[in-house]
């Protein structure tokens, strides 16, 4: 037991290999600074640490300065009862728990990647803010990892949009995200794994955010595509839930760019009955896979598809596919007499007609696709 402000410095020589390093079975009740120096690619583990307040005391806080490029923190059996933990580098998470129950916020400032698995629990709301690591030692994209239950608030701020490569989210089969937790992410690929559970808030902020919904994967949040150019996969087998939706609130730079926010699908989906709005492009299954996929549309389908878009979906596919345009009293579709925005382009346009409103919307459809309009 140390009930001082604790300091641990680890320095260790040149091309001493890869040690590891340990603190292990303390409990402090101060607060907690952790260096590492050198230029080994050292692994510290903690293990069986408890960090909190005494009667009389603050809440303590953790610090980490770390000036090794490509050492990993594991924290493992502990609790960290605490309302700060900052800068915290390549850091995964076993069983351990965070943040103060019935207490104030967890505010965690992370550089790189992070890891939250084997029952890991956030005992309080939390925000955490990601940033860029040390000097130019941040290699590729940071790695995300959820594999837990949140089901307290929740932020994630990923502030990382001068990443050149995506950063990779992962939800695992263990993962159940609550209601209350919302991801800000930047130039993002996320994955929701076969079990995982998802009921929050996706931000897709800038650049570009590719999101996988997996085999037995249930999702039934909402995806707001903001000015990133998205790429949303739902595979088959997939379960949407009722609360799951897709919408844009300001139109993104696709006009611009020409990058197109884009769906693809794996089996046909009653779009006139979900929550998916902003769609540029919906490509039906991919080329590599070869599926056999039957999509059938009527006028209600590319309504909601386009609602707070532009009046114009693109429908990729290739000759595996066969899609049907179903015309109902009213609602009608047919081959758009003016064919010159696709002139160049291996695709025809097609014109959807709601004679009542008098609204229109076109869709550019891939020549390799079996079409028919009934």
């Amino acid at each position: 037991n140390i009930n001082k402000s604790f300091e641990f410095n680890l320095s260790l020589p040149y091309h001493q290999g890869k040690p590891e390093a340990f603190i292990e079975n303390l409990s402090i009740n101060r607060d907690v600074k952790i260096t590492v120096l050198g230029a080994a690619e050292t692994d510290l583990y903690i293990k069986n640490v408890n960090i909190g307040k005494l009667n009389g005391h603050n809440v303590p806080s953790i610090d980490f300065i770390k000036y090794i490029k490509y050492s990993k923190l594991f924290i493992e059996d502990s609790n960290f009862e605490v309302n700060n933990i900052n800068n915290i580098h390549v850091a995964h998470f076993k069983n351990s728990k965070l943040g103060i129950a019935s207490g104030g916020p967890l505010e965690i400032i992370a550089k790189e990647d992070l890891s939250f698995t084997d029952n890991t629990e956030f005992l309080s709301n939390t925000h955490i803010v990601t940033k860029k690591g040390l000097g130019d030692w941040r290699d590729g994209s940071a790695k995300y990892n959820f594999d837990i239950t949140i089901d307290k608030e929740f932020v994630f701020d990923d502030e990382l949009i001068e990443s050149t490569e995506a950063d990779l989210y992962t939800f695992g089969s263990h993962a159940n995200i609550g209601n209350q937790a919302k991801f800000n992410v930047n130039n993002a690929e996320m994955i929701f794994d076969n079990g995982s559970i998802f009921n929050g808030f996706i931000n897709a902020g800038h650049v570009h955010t590719t999101i996988t919904i997996k085999n037995g994967a249930t999702f039934d949040g909402v995806i707001e595509m903001s000015d990133a150019i998205n790429n949303i996969t739902i595979e088959e087998g997939a379960i949407l839930g009722p609360n799951f939706r897709v919408q844009e609130t300001n139109q993104g730079n696709e006009l611009e760019s020409g990058r197109l926010d884009t769906l693809t699908v794996f089996e046909n989906l009653d779009f006139e009955h979900m929550d998916v709005h902003g769609i540029d492009r919906l490509k039906i299954g991919t080329e590599a896979r070869g599926e056999m996929i039957n999509l059938d549309l009527v006028f209600n389908d590319l309504h909601n598809l386009l609602s707070n878009n532009s009046n114009i979906i693109k429908l990729w596919g290739d000759n595996d596919n066969n899609v049907t345009l179903r015309s109902e009293t009213n609602k009608t579709f047919a081959v758009a007499a003016d064919q010159s925005a696709v002139a160049s382009q291996p695709y025809t346009r097609y014109e959807a007609s709601d004679t009542a409103s008098g609204t229109k919307y076109y869709i550019d459809v891939h020549n390799d696709i079996n079409l028919q309009i009934l």
